[in-house]
This record gives structure tokens, sequence and C-alpha cells, in this order.
């Protein structure tokens, strides 16, 4: 079945989440100047980005793991925890980025007539705020927050509303996301086609697309029937992993989308990771 719509999750997918922390960190450590050790610098970003990776932490709870960790002084009102967490809250979005490869794969999307939304577990006000701070509500049809949805990914559900909202069935869209359970479980339980994004680290979920760069999708789309005949098709070629890379021309010389690199990867079998 065609594909219609493409729907994304929004952290470590078109959000980048970790190189927005990484910045604002490092913004945060040289104003601290003295308090922080210069030899502890590098090591104490290094660390917040690893304690960021883990996904389940609240901010406060990171700082005093850092304060606590590299023996600072939370005596100091500069670097008690809460006010650390605070300033971070403030600002955060002043330092949002977006995937490199995130504006021109939608761009290259809507260029071939898809409908475009988000799926995310969020405030509404949260997922507004960063979609505006990298510049990609234009491309999007839709976005769905878990606050206004009622329910939260992983439950099928959020992506049942999302599917209403763009105007199509499930065979008709794909969704584009790195959690295999929140992204690639949760969708494939609400019947859509799924794109697994790659996570350093990772292990592939099973008989699943798996792509390495946003703009593989484009490639996804331009196969023609859907992402379930590149998928056989890739599988077909070879008994372990294929990667196909193509130019693909998804304009006119003139609109600026001409000539992105596509890099679609798709693995059989179950705990693979590269």
């Amino acid at each position: 079945m065609p594909i219609r719509a493409v729907l994304f999750a929004m952290d470590g997918t078109l959000f980048d989440h970790l190189a927005t922390v990484r910045s604002l960190a490092a913004e945060q450590v040289v104003n601290l100047k003295g308090l922080v050790p210069a030899e502890l610098r590098q090591p104490y970003l290094d660390r917040m980005i690893a304690l960021e990776s883990l996904g389940h932490l609240d901010r406060l709870t990171v700082y005093r793991q850092l304060v606590r960790e590299f023996g600072l002084d939370a005596g100091h009102r500069r670097l008690h925890p809460r006010r650390l967490a605070n300033e971070f809250e403030r600002r955060y979005l002043a330092h949002a980025q977006a995937r490199p490869d995130a504006l021109p794969t939608l761009r290259a999307l809507k260029s071939h007539g898809l409908r475009l939304g988000i799926v995310c577990n969020a405030r509404v006000s949260t997922l507004v705020a960063k979609i505006d701070a990298i510049g990609l509500r234009p491309w999007l049809d839709d976005m769905l927050a878990s606050e206004e949805a009622g329910v939260r990914k992983p439950d099928p559900a959020i992506f049942r509303q999302a599917l209403v909202r763009l105007g199509v069935r499930p065979g008709e869209a794909l969704h584009v996301g790195g959690h295999p359970q929140m992204d690639v479980e949760a969708a494939r339980a609400a019947g859509l086609q799924v794109a697994w994004l790659r996570r350093e680290g990772a292990s592939a979920p099973e008989a699943v697309a798996v792509i390495d760069e946003l703009s593989g999708v484009v490639g996804a789309v331009r196969a023609g029937a859907g992402l379930e005949s590149l998928v056989a098709y890739l599988a077909a070629a070879a008994d372990d992993a294929v990667c196909v890379e193509q130019s693909v021309n998804s304009g006119s010389a003139g609109d600026g989308h001409a000539g992105i690199s596509v890099s679609a990867v798709v693995q059989k079998g179950l705990g693979r990771s590269k």
C-alpha cells in the first residue's frame, strides 16, 4: 500500500536533545568559571551527556549526581543543584538543535505530497516550543502531544489518533523513531509501517527497516509501493545486511531539494548492532 503520511518521534529523531544539552552544558560550565576546575570541565560535560542518555533521570537528579561525583561545593549558591536545574530549563530552547538532516528530509517528503506529523510524549506547550525553536512548523501538517491525546506512547491509541487527524489508514502511514518499544512496537500495534532510526549501541528490533539517517525515509517513499516492499527487496538481496545508497532528485533543479543522499539499511534477525 503506498505511503501517504509519515509520522515522526521528536526527541532523538527530529530534535537533537543530546546536542542541545551539550551546547547548554558547555555554556553553563563556562559561566561557572572558577567553580568548576578547568581539568574537570570536559569530564563533567561527558558525564552529563552520559546521564542524559539514560533517559530516565529528572534534571534535579542529574545535577545532584554531578555535583556529588565531581566533589563540587554544593553549598555555593551558584552550584546548588536546584539553581543549576532551573537555569537549564530557562536556557534550553536557546540552544535547541534539530538533527542536521531533519529539515531537508521534511522538505523532500513534502515535495512528494506526503502529509507529515509528530507523535510525542510531552505537554502541548513543550512540543510546540521545540518545533518552533528549530523551525519545523511550516513543514508539518499535525503535531500530537500526549497531553492532548490523553494517552502516551507506547499505547497504540496515540498513533490511531494521529492517523485520524491526518486522514489516512494505518497501512498508508510510516512511523519513524528510535525507541524499540515507544516507536517500533507501539506503531506496529497500531498497524503502521515502521522505520527504526538507529541509535548508537542499540540493537535493531526484529525484522524492521533500519535507517542510519532521516534521509533514508525519502528512499523508502520513492520505492513506490511502501516500506514493506522496500524491506522485501533489500532482504532478498543479501543474507545479512544490505546498504543501498542512491542520489535522490527530490524536486526540480531550482527548488533546493535535489541531491539528497539516501542510505537505507535493512537487517534480518535479532540482536545486531553496529
